[in-house]
């Protein structure tokens, strides 16, 4: 408990100092902070693992007890190992992954349970992207032609992230005549 007076000065004659007495009475309570509070991995190639840091702390005045944290969503995961408890001023880390198998959007939630009164359940959004990485396709693979001609060969990116490409013309046989003429003009790419 914590107890002061309040002195309010004035120039009343009769009342030149009033005091007001103030009592503060502060409740033995954990209180749960995370940070961040909410995670956004962006785009992650299928088969590659994001990973961020949540730190989770005690900024109350006595032991806060984490007894569960539970990820709701497949593609999510933590490496809480059990209950534990954090003495006032304490804090700890984890490390929460997301992990896509499939491509779209998904969507979870960290969930941490604690023995904070007015937090026994925080809640902590998790967001993230499965991306494919680039595939190429190009079409046609093969042209054959009896005279000087231009052709079309489109390149398309089937891929979810950005496709980086250059062409060149690589002379495989040549019968002796127009090497001057041949090249590859880009009409599009990266």
């Amino acid at each position: 408990d914590y107890e002061v007076d309040l002195h309010i000065y004035s120039n009343d004659l009769d009342d030149a100092d009033v005091a007001v007495n103030i009592l503060l009475q502060v409740a033995e309570a954990p209180v749960i902070v995370v940070e961040p509070e909410s995670f956004e991995f962006g785009g992650i190639d299928l088969g590659e693992v994001g990973e961020q840091i949540l730190t989770v702390s005690n900024v109350g005045n006595s032991d806060l007890t984490i007894s569960d944290i539970a990820v709701d969503g497949d593609e999510f995961t933590t490496d809480f190992e059990g209950e534990f408890t954090l003495a006032r001023t304490e804090s700890t880390e984890f490390t929460i992954t997301f992990e896509p198998q499939e491509r779209g959007v998904f969507e979870g939630t960290l969930t941490i349970s604690s023995n904070d009164e007015n937090n026994g359940e925080l809640n902590v959004e998790l967001t993230g992207t499965g991306y494919i990485q680039p595939v190429i396709a190009v079409n046609p693979l093969e042209i054959s032609t009896n005279r000087s001609v231009a052709r079309v060969v489109t390149i398309s990116n089937e891929g979810d992230n950005d496709l980086e490409w250059d062409a060149e013309l690589e002379i495989i046989a040549e019968p002796g005549r127009d090497r001057g003429q041949r090249g590859v003009r880009n009409v599009g790419g990266d």
